[in-house]
């Protein structure tokens, strides 16, 4: 999903759940202006029953992404937050995709 960046004290307020929560290095800029390349998001693994509009980290055939998880008509939508560069992924076999976790937080100053 992404590379191991070392240990960091996160303030508490960032992340109230703490426990199952990863941190994962973003790379690319689909998730711009929100969240930045080279930013450190924070997932809570142990939620795989994303709500339509909640930011995702999710593996579809073999690819990690993070990107806002929408339903659409029983679709699955994977939007980018970058809609000037980037489009969205309609997932055409659901069985192809694998939420992570849910995103809770990023932190950019590290």
């Amino acid at each position: 999903m992404g590379e191991v960046v070392g240990e960091y004290c996160v303030p508490d307020w960032l992340i109230p759940n703490k426990p199952g929560v990863v941190g994962v290095r973003v790379r690319g800029d689909s998730m711009a202006p929100r969240i930045e390349d080279g930013a450190i998001a924070f997932i809570d693994t142990r939620r795989h029953d994303a709500r339509s509009g909640e930011i995702v980290a999710a593996v579809l055939d073999g690819e990690a992404t993070l990107k806002v998880y929408r339903i659409r008509n029983r679709v699955i939508v994977l939007e980018p937050w970058n809609r000037t560069r980037y489009s969205e992924i309609v997932v055409d076999d659901p069985s192809h995709l694998r939420i992570i976790g849910v995103y809770v937080g990023h932190w950019t100053s590290l």
